[in-house]
């Protein structure tokens, strides 16, 4: 379970290297906005603090450390919130393939900085904080890549079906129910709840996207412009 969770983490830190190319070159490009970027410290600072974190957390779980890995996951965590700050992430409300991902990383980092308050907070779960992660940061950015590339590598506008927004939203649901009911006993209800909304999720985009996968390449709307918009 322990290496489990330091995998956890090494995910974690993956979602922080592409994302910070990647959203910010996707928020310009689908809010059409002149400029949206970061200063490039916070992307080494961020890896660095990453790493010793994940080393440091599963090297705990061998041998008695002088530092706790608290300090640098709730140091994690508020480094991407400082980042999503750059992002204009209040210019993403009306697109969904935006406001999805920019509140992915969101919960990446609450969700990071939670995992360093299960240690010095006893209301504070450290299942709750993963949940949160797993669910939250990992599933809902998975969910939204995928409704962005299908659309963009089959050469259609990104521009996806309303109710891809309901399959957002449910995912979102799913990491909160899962994360939050726990914490005041609700055990089962969180687990069915969570449980339900992930599998509607992604239901919702089984049947939308399905169709779109199997068919043929829009050929005449494929073209490079396309193709970079989907990176």
């Amino acid at each position: 379970m322990h290496s489990g969770r330091t995998m956890v983490l090494l995910f974690c830190l993956l979602m922080a290297i592409v994302s910070g190319r990647v959203i910010p070159f996707f928020t310009k490009v689908g809010a059409r906005l002149s400029h949206v970027s970061h200063p490039k410290l916070l992307d080494k600072t961020i890896f660095c603090v990453s790493v010793v974190g994940a080393l440091v957390f599963f090297s705990s779980g061998l041998f008695e450390l002088p530092l706790s890995p608290a300090w640098l996951m709730l140091t994690a965590g508020i480094l991407h919130l400082l980042r999503l700050v750059f992002w204009q992430s209040h210019k993403t409300l009306r697109i969904p393939l935006l406001w999805s991902l920019h509140l992915s990383y969101l919960a990446l980092a609450i969700g990071l900085i939670l995992l360093g308050l299960s240690y010095l907070i006893g209301s504070v779960t450290f299942s709750a904080a993963l949940h949160l992660l797993t669910i939250g940061a990992m599933g809902l950015m998975i969910l939204a890549m995928m409704s962005r590339v299908s659309l963009g590598h089959t050469g259609r506008l990104l521009q996806p079906k309303p109710i891809v927004s309901l399959a957002f939203a449910l995912m979102i649901i799913a990491a909160v129910t899962r994360s939050l009911l726990p914490l005041i006993g609700l055990f089962q209800l969180s687990w069915q709840l969570s449980t339900a909304s992930w599998v509607l999720a992604s239901i919702i985009f089984l049947c939308v996207y399905t169709p779109i996968l199997i068919a043929p390449v829009k050929a005449a709307g494929f073209n490079l412009h396309n193709l970079l918009n989907c990176y």
